[in-house]
């Protein structure tokens, strides 16, 4: 959930210089850590792959970060690049890295992810639209943010209940995501792995055993929270300005809770009280193995 990493690629004459860091945690984890991650990125100017003339990376203690630098050759004619990251097959699945792209006074941000490989960098400030689609992306390509939405919609138990932990989750993501990016708080990523698991787990067992239990929206909360400072991260690693990155993951998240609680409700017409015991247990299992794999993983 909260794997990420950020760099610059900057063009400097007939050269173009890639820099980017991750948790030094992540990059331990690696073999050969300086040739896997370096291998990680490739870049192309039309169907040329560009060489790379220098590379190295070292952990640096000050942030507990490990830092790579690369240098490839340019062609004159290079108007724009096409950069490939496969960091999500070098760390986790869920990893996310943001480019920042400068070149000269003009400057363009892309987010790769297992969904998003390739980009084509034109060097371009970005627009709203960019930062709505960005904050959308999060959470139609989020496996843990799919989750938190899918086990809301498996909680709930009318249409306004639906409703209420919907408002409560997006309220508590915005809020924590707003004054994490402000305080700059961070907490480690495997805290933040456990716990959102957790909120998962308890709200499968809640459903299994206290089936009648009121007070649903303070469990949501709990995952907006939780969710928010994935948002505060990631502000904090980029440009995107955090009305457009909100509102954008705002409406996706309102969508899919349409969408699963329909798919929900018409379920459990179908099939009865069975449907939320089989599908709490499922979410049980996904919550404490997500425990797991956060904790130890």
């Amino acid at each position: 959930m909260m794997s990420m990493s950020s760099g610059e690629l900057r063009v400097e004459g007939d050269a173009a210089v890639l820099e980017f860091q991750m948790p030094a945690y992540e990059a331990a984890d690696l073999d050969d850590p300086e040739a896997t991650l370096l291998n990680s990125f490739t870049i192309r100017s039309g169907d040329a792959e560009l060489a790379r003339s220098h590379g190295q990376c070292a952990p640096h203690a000050e942030d507990d970060s490990y830092r790579c630098r690369a240098e490839y050759s340019l062609p004159p004619d290079a108007d724009e690049l096409e950069v490939e990251c496969r960091l999500v097959e070098t760390t986790v699945p869920n990893h996310v890295h943001v480019l920042r792209s400068v070149r000269g006074d003009e400057a363009e941000q892309k987010v790769f992810d297992y969904a998003f490989r390739k980009h084509t960098v034109r060097f371009r400030p970005p627009s709203l639209l960019d930062g709505v689609w960005t904050g959308a992306a999060r959470v139609l390509f989020g496996p843990a943010q799919l989750l938190f939405v899918l086990a809301l919609a498996l909680a709930s138990r009318s249409r306004k209940e639906a409703v209420l932990l919907g408002l409560a989750l997006l309220t508590a993501q915005t809020a924590v995501a707003v004054l994490g990016q402000q305080f700059g708080w961070q907490p480690p990523a495997r805290f933040v792995e456990a716990a959102g698991a957790l909120t998962i787990a308890y709200l499968a067992t809640e459903t299994l055993l206290l089936p009648e239990a009121g007070a649903r929206w303070l469990v949501a909360a709990g995952m907006g929270a939780f969710h928010g400072l994935y948002f505060a991260q990631f502000l904090a690693q980029t440009e995107t300005a955090a009305g457009p990155l909100l509102s954008g993951a705002a409406i996706a998240e309102i969508a899919l809770m349409a969408l699963f609680a329909a798919l929900v409700f018409r379920l459990r017409k179908d099939f009865g009280s069975g449907f939320d015991r089989v599908a709490a247990a499922l979410l049980l299992v996904v919550g404490l193995g997500w425990f797991a794999y956060g904790i130890w993983g």
